[in-house]
């Protein structure tokens, strides 16, 4: 019976595993966002910033704005396939460097009247499975 519930786990690990890298491989059209005005300027320079190999330096430099960038998107943003990507992309950097949850404690402690947590809280809630697993991972990274 363990042997079973371990290569479950295992198999539903790789399917979300397989996921993700699909995720990662099809890019958010950023530049459509920005003309369409979903986005602002500093927006779109934070993401595209975070898809360059240079995003150690924007993670280091500008924690606050990326937290904020990064809560804004999820807070506006309804399509699947761009939350998806914005959750996958947070959770890469977070595992990269678990310092960098800190850029979101820090956002919650300087902006109290606003409820960060609350764009996690509603991507809980949609059908699709990929979105509510990495928002849990992420929210249970950051408890």
């Amino acid at each position: 019976m363990p042997e079973e519930i371990d290569r479950g786990m295992a198999r539903a690990t790789s399917l979300l595993e397989q996921k993700a890298i699909e995720v990662r491989q099809q890019k958010v059209n950023w530049p459509s966002y920005l003309q369409s005005q979903m986005m602002s300027q500093e927006d779109y320079d934070v993401m595209t910033g975070l898809e360059t190999t240079g995003r150690d330096n924007l993670l280091l430099q500008h924690r606050p704005r990326v937290a904020k960038t990064i809560i804004a998107l999820l807070s506006h943003v309804s399509k699947d396939h761009t939350i998806q990507y914005i959750l996958t992309l947070l959770d890469d950097i977070t595992n990269e460097d678990s310092s960098r949850l800190d850029m979101f404690r820090d956002n919650a402690r300087k902006h109290r009247g606003e409820n960060q947590w609350a764009a996690f809280l509603n991507l809980l809630t949609r059908p699709d499975q990929f979105t509510t697993h990495m928002t849990a991972r992420i929210l249970a990274k950051m408890a």
